[in-house]
């Protein structure tokens, strides 16, 4: 049965629909185009012809796919249907912001570029930009970074360099007319920028090598974490080095001064000691002692076997003068 809504019934429905229309238009960062309001709201008069306005239903339910007998609702129902179907048939018609381009994406992934003010983007395009263009500054950070403070850390940027290559390979190897493909290609570096950045300010911060290990060895642990776990195995190549040479021998070549081992200008067994700030917090005060303890005993028998050996030449030589006479 149709009927006509009551003249205050009729106004809280165009408030609510102006509502429901500049919100629907919000999400996607647009403006409710002018005359369009106005022109829903006609359709909550009662004293429209419906026999136009029937045809618009008609024609905008077909272009949604919909299969209704219009005879079924009444005036106010065939109303709402229109405008549902509209706002679909709008959502269709604007811009994907997956294919929004027209940003020049490479450029702002290397740091050559800044993002443009101009142009208008959505909410979801503006931050999507921002994250490359962030990502762009830490690449260029890292890829004019040269000089280590310690041998651990040029190491450690053997890591980075290997790192930017495959972001490079990456980017260059994505198309960038394409704005959601791009950023999903190269998201995972984000994480990845982000904690070889962090990382990198413990080697400018303070001396000791393996710093940054108090905050990230639990992440170390974990067996997907192969970034952490590459930049811990580059970064202890010099200090297994320095362990096996004073291990094995009792000296040990230090030129970044960054083993926790140091030589000092006193007698032979008290001539080598342990500097605590830059011992490794995986390497106990006790097991330090046991390490410095056998260098000095490896030190003391190769001091010994040159003494012998020296011993040795000279009595041989004292032996061939004697037997020349």
């Amino acid at each position: 049965m149709k009927h006509e809504l009551h003249p205050k019934q009729e106004s809280q429905l165009k408030q609510k629909l102006e509502i429901l229309v500049k919100e629907y238009f919000s999400i996607y960062n647009r403006d409710v185009p002018n005359g369009l309001l106005n022109y829903l709201q006609l359709y909550l008069e009662p004293t429209i012809e419906m026999k136009l306005c029937q045809n618009d239903i008609l024609n905008i339910t077909k272009q949604c796919n919909l299969k209704i007998d219009i005879n079924e609702f009444d005036p106010t129902h065939q109303k709402i249907l229109y405008v549902l179907c509209k706002m679909r048939t709008i959502s269709r018609e604007r811009p994907r912001f997956s294919y929004f381009y027209k940003i020049p994406l490479k450029k702002l992934a290397f740091g050559l570029e800044n993002p443009s003010t101009n142009q208008k983007n959505t909410i979801q395009e503006t931050e999507i930009v921002q994250f490359i263009f962030h990502n762009g500054q830490t690449y260029q950070k890292f890829k004019n970074m040269t000089d280590g403070t310690s041998m651990a850390h040029l190491h450690y940027l053997k890591t980075v360099k290997d790192e930017i290559r495959n972001y490079e390979m990456t980017v260059l190897n994505t198309e960038d007319n394409n704005i959601l493909h791009f950023y999903i290609k190269i998201k995972p570096f984000f994480k990845r920028f982000s904690l070889l950045s962090q990382i990198n300010s413990h080697f400018l911060e303070t001396r000791n090598p393996f710093n940054f290990l108090r905050i990230y060895h639990k992440n170390f642990l974990r067996q997907d974490n192969s970034l952490l776990y590459k930049i811990v195995s580059n970064c202890t190549t010099q200090l297994n080095e320095n362990l096996n040479e004073w291990l094995r021998s009792g000296q040990f070549t230090d030129y970044g001064k960054e083993f926790f081992i140091t030589k000092n200008d006193q007698a032979f067994w008290i001539s080598y000691s342990i500097e605590s700030e830059i011992l490794p917090f995986f390497i106990s005060q006790d097991i330090a002692k046991e390490i410095l303890y056998i260098g000095k005993a490896s030190n003391l028998i190769r001091q010994v076997k040159l003494y012998y050996e020296q011993f040795t030449e000279n009595l041989t030589s004292e032996k061939k003068d004697n037997n020349t006479f």
